[in-house]
């Protein structure tokens, strides 16, 4: 029996994969640290570190700026991978897709 699940479990991770690839790029994640980061109150942080993702590759042009960037912004408590589900990503950061992530640089701050 605990070979059926295994082989389930095998079947499925292989057609997620799958499926994860044909429809746009694996996220890649990293941390952003602000040092001494002051708010309009005045009020400081002796350090702001924001964890995010990101999807596709970023354009410069010749003054070295990102030209093709999307800053997705949420007002939520969760995180920026709630985007990374099949029923948002699929529709949005596939090829052809409203922010193809093959043009697009998209970035998802948590």
């Amino acid at each position: 029996m605990i070979h059926i699940f295994r082989r389930v479990a095998c079947l499925l991770l292989v057609a997620t994969t799958c499926l994860w690839a044909a429809d746009y790029p694996a996220p890649t994640e990293g941390d952003y640290s602000i040092r001494d980061f002051k708010f309009a109150s005045g009020e400081s942080l002796p350090e702001l570190r924001i964890h995010y993702r990101t999807l596709g590759t970023a354009q410069k042009n010749a003054q070295s700026k990102t030209i093709n960037a999307v800053l997705i912004t949420h007002g939520t408590t969760g995180s920026g991978a709630q985007f990374i589900r099949p029923e948002f990503a699929g529709e949005l950061f596939g090829k052809n897709q409203p922010l193809d992530a093959t043009k697009f640089f998209i970035v998802l701050p948590d």
